[in-house]
């Protein structure tokens, strides 16, 4: 007879990690970003699963510059996501000024389809 343990380790084994996806605007907080990111990270180490995956994405650039002024490579431009991710929104102290018309409508598009969606430092 299967332990409780071993049931619960052979259904987790067969979840596919969540992915978060981080959309940085321009000076966005590092310490925001990076608390969020840091608990994802930690929560798969302590796990020894990779429970949790997460991309960095942004408008139309390949580098992007926090509020600290330390220069983030993305891996994406403004892509359409899976229905199932998580968008993270990653603003800072003039997120008007960071934003633009095509982010919005990325933004609105991506809540259409049914995205869950949250932000940090807006």
């Amino acid at each position: 007879m299967q332990s409780q343990r071993q049931i619960a380790d052979g259904f987790s084994a067969a979840v596919k990690p969540r992915r978060f996806v981080f959309v940085l605007l321009r000076n966005f907080t590092l310490l925001s970003f990076a608390s969020a990111l840091e608990c994802l990270r930690i929560s798969n180490r302590m796990s020894n699963k990779t429970l949790y995956e997460w991309i960095l994405i942004s408008e139309e650039q390949k580098t992007i510059t926090c509020s600290a002024g330390i220069e983030f490579t993305v891996e994406h431009d403004l892509i359409d996501l899976n229905r199932d991710d998580t968008i993270i929104l990653c603003g800072g102290a003039n997120v008007r000024e960071a934003t633009t018309k095509r982010l919005l409508n990325w933004l609105r598009r991506e809540a259409r389809r049914g995205l869950t969606m949250a932000g940090l430092c807006t």
